[in-house]
């Protein structure tokens, strides 16, 4: 498929042109097919030996998975796959990465335009704002906006230190969480222009909010692109990931500043055009977000792995999960509140005596022990439990509400089966405050 690098070997005359080759006159006297070169040599035509098969599988491969590519002209497919090359995983074409990245790849490239736009928008919404606000004191323009970077600063360690390990239970929600609220910060500072008095408070919320978008988008982006690994090429992934922002965010910015030209200095215009970008912005995260096939767990995944489990006698594997998992909810319920799930893990102990009035007896042998109260079912954990003794726990919960019509559905079976589908049952993310009991007496 790409024209043979270097001098040609072995090369042998041909009386006649390969019948359905079609032929594309690169320079003077060479011309092309899909896999080999050929040469014009007097009346006939000269087959050269086919470029290294390494460098045609690559092409070959990259048509396959973009099949699209196939009804485009030669010369173009090969500048596309070098394009490529720069821009994904090393072996994409092999299955380094999982089937699902290419479609998060085009809705984050998508989302990450987007994003760029709003933020070409917003900044300079805050820009006429800042000089309303000014007037002819520059100085105070300039210490409000330094005011306002340090305040957000703050903001941002705070949210991060209060959020703690939520990331790695739940990425997919708090990706998108801050893409929602850097979009929100964005219109606040589109609003600066109509109240410029009001420049550092809104200026200041606006950037706290930014922050806290940025912490959340980088403590999620590691989960994110494990999931995508297949070859223990994390690094190269996120490597490349980097590149595809790059190139998205510098496409943003030159369409919003092309927008930005037309608008002019309206307020309204710039407003209504950051809330478009945005919207598209948000519909496409979630759209990129919707095919990534995590492989821990959590408790909305392994409660639907248990039910599909004890209801049909099969384990889904992340990519069937990540197609049912839910993670905006009803009118946005779970972006904001989390998944409600049938089992409360490690609770509020003071909160769980209260609403019991039998003592708490923790089986050491089970490791566990359940409570069913107002609020539903609660599971305290052992302090001595392992991740096997937790997800056991769980299990029972789920498997007391939802009878199985499978008489051989049990946990070890169970359990064995997710390590076979490439669950990981050793690091679990179901402990909300990871409150932990102890025996002290006996």
């Amino acid at each position: 498929m790409s024209i043979l690098r270097g001098a040609f070997k072995g090369v042998r005359r041909c009386s006649n042109i390969p019948k359905g080759v079609s032929l594309k006159q690169e320079k003077q006297g060479w011309y092309t097919c899909w896999d080999v070169v050929y040469s014009v040599e007097g009346k006939g035509l000269a087959k050269g030996v086919a470029a290294p098969k390494e460098e045609v599988d690559d092409v070959m491969g990259t048509v396959k998975v973009f099949p699209w590519m196939a009804k485009l002209p030669e010369s173009l497919v090969r500048r596309l796959d070098v394009a490529m090359q720069h821009l994904l995983p090393k072996g994409f074409q092999q299955g380094s990465v999982h089937k699902n990245y290419f479609r998060y790849v085009a809705w984050y490239t998508l989302a990450a335009t987007a994003g760029s736009m709003v933020m070409v928008f917003s900044s300079q919404s805050m820009l006429y704002g800042a000089g309303l606000g000014a007037g002819a004191i520059p100085v105070a323009a300039a210490l409000s906006w330094v005011l306002k970077d340090g305040i957000g600063q703050v903001g941002g360690v705070l949210f991060a230190s209060l959020i703690n390990k939520n990331f790695d239970a739940d990425p997919k929600r708090w990706r998108l969480v801050a893409g929602t609220i850097l979009d929100a910060s964005s219109f606040l500072e589109g609003l600066i222009p109509f109240y410029p008095a009001l420049f550092l408070p809104l200026a200041a919320v606006a950037n706290t909010g930014k922050n806290i978008s940025f912490l959340a988008s980088s403590a999620t982006r590691a989960s994110i692109h494990m999931a995508f690994a297949r070859h223990r090429n994390l690094a190269d992934i996120t490597a490349k990931a980097g590149s595809q922002t790059t190139v998205a965010a510098s496409t943003g910015c030159a369409l919003g500043a092309f927008i930005s030209a037309f608008l002019g200095s309206s307020s309204e215009l710039l407003l209504a055009a950051l809330c478009v970008a945005a919207t598209v912005h948000l519909t496409s995260l979630a759209m990129a977000i919707k095919w990534v096939p995590l492989h821990t767990l959590n408790l909305q995944r392994f409660e639907l792995l248990t039910k599909e489990y004890l209801l049909s006698n099969r384990i889904l594997d992340p990519t069937e999960v990540c197609a049912r998992e839910v993670f905006i909810g009803p009118k946005g319920t779970h972006l904001v509140n989390g998944y409600t799930p049938i089992t409360n893990v490690g609770p509020d102990i003071d909160a769980f005596l209260a609403e019991t009035k039998e003592d708490v007896d923790v089986v050491t042998r089970e490791l566990h022990t359940l409570k069913t109260c107002a609020r539903g079912t609660q599971l305290l954990i052992s302090t001595a439990a392992t991740p096997y003794d937790v997800l056991r726990g769980i299990y029972v919960v789920v498997a007391s509400q939802v009878p199985s019509p499978h008489p051989a559905a049990n946990f070890d079976s169970f359990h064995h089966e997710l390590k076979h589908h490439e669950w990981d049952v050793q690091h679990v993310f179901v402990e909300r405050l990871a409150a932990r009991v102890s025996v002290v007496s006996a």
